[in-house]
């Protein structure tokens, strides 16, 4: 993981290249998965379905982390996500991103107000926390590591979802509610923008992320 004070640096720093070998190693050791001499790519690429040899692994080094952003961008992100918040916490990364995008989702909370809660949680969280400050880090977060989000259109009466066969309606065929927010302006390329969105994620990679590490797969029997 890279040091707090490090993350606009486009190299990795002793503490990072320390951890990647000790994480590659321990996945070595896992000769239940393991193919062969291959092992389980984690990248946001193959999610843990392809297999590699270690060394063709090792010679792919995560990308830097963007400039001005307090995610961390890397083939650690994928170990790093199931560790901690922050030293001593009884909470990993993943869990607490998850559940507040759920409560997000379900409280209606805009993603501006969502912002300013993120931010102002820094204030009380120890030093070394690793949450995201912002939706956009914490939905980028949630799609690198192989968890994707969907927005689908619902009805602002809670009637019906805009998907699969309905996706293409204007109208709920219940209610007879627009899905739609009214706008003044006449351009047709103009984005339309729903009433209501609902945010699904998915179970199936969630599942297969879970199977894929020894340690979680022996909870899941």
């Amino acid at each position: 993981m890279y040091e707090k004070n490090l993350l606009n640096r486009a190299d990795f720093t002793p503490k990072f290249e320390n951890g990647f070998t000790a994480f590659i190693e321990w996945v070595k050791s896992q000769h239940a998965y393991m193919d062969s001499e291959k092992i389980r790519c984690p990248c946001r690429k193959y999610k843990n379905e392809v297999f590699k040899t270690p060394d063709e692994d090792e010679q792919t080094p995560p990308a830097p982390a963007d400039k001005g952003t307090n995610t961390h961008c890397g083939a650690d992100e994928v170990h790093a996500a199931e560790q901690p918040l922050w030293n001593g916490c009884t909470q990993s990364q993943l869990g607490v991103i998850v559940e507040l995008v759920d409560i997000k989702a379900n409280s209606y909370i805009s993603q501006r107000i969502y912002n300013r809660i993120s931010q102002w949680t820094e204030h009380i969280l120890p030093c070394d926390h690793t949450l995201p400050l912002d939706y956009y880090n914490t939905k980028k977060l949630i799609n690198y590591l192989g968890l994707p989000m969907e927005k689908i259109d619902a009805c602002r009466n809670d009637c019906m979802l805009y998907w699969k066969d309905d996706i293409d309606l204007d109208y709920d065929k219940f209610c007879g509610e627009a899905r739609y927010q009214p706008t003044r302006e006449r351009n047709p390329n103009r984005k339309k923008i729903p009433y209501a969105i609902l945010r699904y994620l998915p179970l199936t990679p969630r599942l297969q992320r879970l199977y894929a590490s020894q340690a979680t797969a022996e909870q899941m029997t």
